[in-house]
């Protein structure tokens, strides 16, 4: 279970160094941060989806952690995001790139820590 709570802060670190926003932004309610303009929506929408797919987070607990809201809004942000990636191959690309990605850096952590143990 703790692992399981560890993974979301994970994701969200990850995608705001994807994203070049910080952690304070990507939690603000805004919806758009000179210079950063409208990629915050869509980096959060990315975590919500990333969350999802690396962790089959519930809508409740995506929604929760992400909006501090309920299921309603994890399943926007997912559904938004499997949207663009069925109508742009560049996103698609992009989305399958963080996955792969998360996943590798999530494996070297796991494997670090086993070899300190």
């Amino acid at each position: 279970m703790k692992q399981s709570l560890a993974i979301s802060p994970k994701i969200i670190a990850f995608i705001c160094r994807k994203f070049k926003i910080s952690e304070a932004d990507f939690y603000s309610r805004r919806q758009s941060v000179p210079p950063h303009g409208r990629v915050l929506p869509l980096a959060r929408h990315t975590a919500c989806w990333l969350m999802r797919e690396a962790s089959k987070k519930s809508y409740s607990e995506i929604g929760r952690i992400v909006y501090r809201g309920d299921h309603t809004m994890g399943i926007y942000a997912v559904k938004s995001i499997e949207n663009k990636r069925s109508n742009d191959v560049d996103f698609l690309c992009f989305t399958e790139s963080l996955l792969m990605e998360y996943k590798e850096e999530n494996v070297k952590s796991i494997n670090a820590v086993n070899n300190i143990k």
